[in-house]
């Protein structure tokens, strides 16, 4: 029999999830099954009701080829950069490059275990590469991909990850206009590791191994490789596995979330950013209008910053595998925008709208340290 306790902490966990409704949709993916993963939120510079979703369409299907898809905050995609095989992707603000700072967007590349780097015009909004080519990695079955962004050296760095639990971290470099990346670090779990994320702000940085655990590493290079456990896939637990996407809500100073997709009861699961990462409470996707719910994520983000008058009070992003019609037929996978405002409600959670993730002001003239 379960002591009181056991009871009492089962009966937490088993909980129904708060429900938040989707706002926006994407267009389907191109071809079915497994098309598409993760996605990056971009905050346009000047105006951000122009920012972008940049999404991951990861393998090629007879005419279809793959690449990187860029949405725009109606769902409707407004480029497509056909090429290679992206499978994780994410960015940083005010990375120097060419006199100027710019976003920076790095993209994992599943089939060639390679990485490849972009920046987007603020003008076009029009996504390129700033790579000569792809950058070689020592992963074999590469799969995940998150930057980290030193703000007080001003340091760019991106982690990736394999099915094997290879970890290695790169630091990103400009050098005579041409950008690339060396390693710095090696880290190691005993199993597929994908999803992961870093906190700028704390140095931190998580990944999940899909079907055992989130871990927190220190993010710097010299921080060496001692792994602790944030929270671990349990019977009664909220976590299932498949542990799929992770991303942080920046509130002020420390304040804020990690959130993580349970691929296995498609819930997402909230922790507390700072201390020991507390368990806060889950939340589910569900249907909207002609919007159907979420099931099964893979990738996830989301920005506390206001996006225009669609997306008042920050936004939250999640893949649906399991996309349907209004009348319930399959559809091919595709991407769901929720208002941050219901699942903060929903979750006593707090929403910080006065943090500006891009920092320092774009087009600022530096140098990279």
């Amino acid at each position: 029999m379960l002591d009181s306790l056991g009871s009492l902490t089962i009966s937490v966990f088993l909980a129904a999830a708060s429900m938040v409704p989707a706002k926006v949709e994407t267009e389907a993916a191109p071809y079915p099954k497994d098309a598409v993963d993760d996605i990056a939120i971009w905050i346009h510079p000047d105006d951000a009701s122009l920012s972008l979703i940049l999404a991951a369409v990861k393998v090629s299907r007879g005419s279809e080829p793959a690449g990187i898809a860029v949405y725009n905050l109606q769902g409707q995609a407004i480029q497509f950069l056909a090429g290679a095989s992206p499978n994780n992707i994410d960015l940083r603000y005010n990375f120097p490059f060419r006199g100027k700072r710019s976003a920076i967007i790095a993209v994992s590349h599943w089939w060639s275990n390679t990485v490849r780097l972009y920046s987007i015009d603020k003008n076009t909004r029009i996504l390129s590469e700033i790579t000569a080519g792809p950058i070689a990695t020592g992963l074999k079955r590469m799969r995940g991909l998150c930057m980290y962004l030193n703000p007080e050296l001003n340091r760019y760095y991106y982690f990736i990850s394999s099915k094997q639990g290879e970890i290695e971290q790169y630091q990103i470099v400009s050098e005579d206009d041409v950008v690339t990346a060396r390693k710095v670090r090696e880290l190691a779990l005993p199993s597929i590791v994908e999803g992961c994320v870093a906190d700028d702000d704390l140095a931190r940085f998580y990944i999940a191994q899909e079907d055992v655990a989130i871990w927190k590493f220190d993010a710097m290079p010299e921080d060496g490789s001692t792994a602790t456990k944030v929270a671990a896939v349990r019977r009664f637990g909220p976590l299932k596995k498949d542990i799929e996407g992770l991303t942080i809500y920046y509130g002020h100073e420390q304040q804020g979330y990690l959130i993580a997709a349970s691929q296995g009861n498609s819930r997402f699961i909230v922790y507390d950013r700072e201390g020991d990462n507390r368990y806060l409470g889950s939340f589910k996707v569900g249907g909207n209008h002609n919007i159907d719910a979420v099931s099964h994520t893979d990738g996830i983000d989301v920005t506390n910053f206001p996006l225009g008058e669609q997306f008042p009070y920050g936004m939250f992003v999640a893949q649906d595998n399991d996309n349907t019609d209004a009348a319930g037929q399959p559809l091919f996978q595709n991407f769901k925008f929720v208002d941050w405002k219901p699942i903060a409600e929903a979750l006593d959670l707090s929403i910080h709208i006065e943090r500006d993730p891009r920092g320092r002001e774009l087009d600022q003239p530096g140098e990279l340290r």
